[in-house]
């Protein structure tokens, strides 16, 4: 396939994918500023236990998991740009509605409301993603322009949540919360400059389910959901697996400095800059080796390999004195963000090159509901594995993610030649 070309002077050429660009960087500008602060404020400023927070921040992601598919289902079948711009003004309500929050029954509601909202905004950006991007093989290119702008946006937003920590006022905090309902207006008021995008209509084929699954081999173009799409179901589970290294830099490394090293704890910070950085600066460019399917299926191997290395380097740091701890942990760092550039683009090739085109919502709702899922577990995991039982469980951890990226690679390969078998023929591939 050849590939358009998707930006010029740093700006997406096709206006679906410029607006969708401008709502991310609007989005996270305050949702940085609300991640950063919003644990810290219900907990020493409003006095709730950090079990509480915690149970009201999961429930809130455990409603993501659970209306990721429906909802994705949802945005390939209505005009998106009307949803789209309700399901962010309902976010700017939500996002409001914790400047009134004073209990767990309040915390509770605005993170369900969030997660509802946020679910269907998210669906309806992936569908137009993969439905614009795809047929033109610029749909990976432009996941990784997107994460590279988010990148900029939370980090923009960060650095707000942070003088909001400095200051260290109940105003403070409430001004990041107004400003993240603002920004969602804003982000409201781009979305409403997309496009037109009609639903693309189901063909009458597609309305006979099937009672069993189909064989391989079988060719067939009747619609078989999702759940029943067994090779892109095991590969979406194996691909949110190997995700995990995500949560082992953001939950596991802090603690392992913190604990096990002789490292100062502020070189965690400079870590997070390091692949901040990175991220924003070169996630477009590793992300076009893994174009398509097999090219996604290739780059897996390879992240797994940079990030085993550089989960080495930082398990490493905790059996040296402090210069060679940080020199072991910046090292491991660097590494490892090479290893989640690659490994980043491959997990996007996979989950929308082997989705019909005409049903990338659902598809999509169901990839994001298996990361929810992942998400939810991982962070128990990485604590329970790498800071409770030491090396070995850096050891066990590593080879958990990186035998998912190979599996996930096996099994896209699979899937891929079976696609007309469960009735998927106009996947990009």
């Amino acid at each position: 396939m050849a590939t358009a070309r998707l930006t010029r002077r740093g700006i997406p050429l096709d206006p679906h994918l410029r607006v969708l660009g401008a709502i991310a960087l609007v989005d996270t500008l305050g949702r940085g500023a609300t991640m950063t602060t919003v644990a810290i404020y219900f907990t020493h400023v409003i006095g709730m236990p950090a079990t509480s927070v915690a149970f009201a921040i999961g429930l809130g992601a455990f409603t993501e998991f659970v209306l990721s598919t429906p909802l994705g289902m949802l945005a390939d079948r209505v005009e998106p740009r009307t949803l789209l711009v309700v399901s962010l003004a309902v976010m700017a309500i939500f996002a409001a509605g914790l400047i009134l929050v004073t209990g767990l029954p309040g915390l509770v509601a605005v993170n369900v409301g969030l997660g509802i909202a946020g679910t269907t905004s998210r669906a309806l950006r992936n569908m137009m993603i993969a439905r614009v991007g795809g047929p033109t093989g610029q749909a990976v290119e432009f996941k990784a322009y997107l994460r590279a702008v988010t990148n900029s946006g939370l980090a923009f937003g960060g650095l707000m949540g942070g003088l909001a920590l400095w200051v260290d006022t109940p105003a403070a905090y409430l001004a990041v919360f107004g400003w993240d309902a603002v920004t969602f207006l804003l982000a409201a008021a781009v979305a409403w400059r997309l496009p037109d995008l009609p639903p693309l209509p189901e063909r009458p084929a597609e309305s006979q389910r099937p009672t069993d699954p189909p064989a391989d081999g079988e060719a067939t173009t009747r619609h078989t959901p999702v759940w029943r799409d067994l090779p892109y179901v095991v590969t979406t589970v194996l691909v949110s697996v190997f995700a995990m290294h995500f949560v082992v830099m953001e939950v596991a490394l802090p603690l392992w400095v913190a604990g096990h090293t002789e490292a100062p704890r502020w070189i965690v910070a400079v870590v997070f800059g390091v692949n901040t950085v990175a991220v924003a600066l070169l996630q477009v460019r590793f992300s076009r080796s893994s174009a398509t399917v097999p090219a996604g299926a290739a780059s897996l191997v390879r992240a797994g390999a940079l990030l085993a290395l550089g989960f080495a380097a930082i398990a490493v740091a905790g059996a040296v004195g402090p210069v060679w701890a940080v020199a072991l942990l910046l090292g491991g760092a660097v590494v490892q963000v090479f290893g989640e550039l690659i490994g980043s683009g491959a997990q996007w090739a996979l989950n929308m090159g082997l989705a019909p085109m005409e049903r990338q919502g659902e598809y999509q709702g169901f990839a994001s509901a298996a990361w929810s899922l992942s998400s939810s577990i991982s962070p128990a995991l990485a604590t329970w594995l790498c800071i409770d039982h030491g090396y070995a469980g850096w050891s066990v951890m590593t080879a958990i993610i990186v035998g998912a990226g190979l599996l996930a690679g096996v099994s896209a390969r699979w899937a891929l030649g079976s696609r007309t078998a469960y009735g998927v023929t106009t996947h990009t591939g």
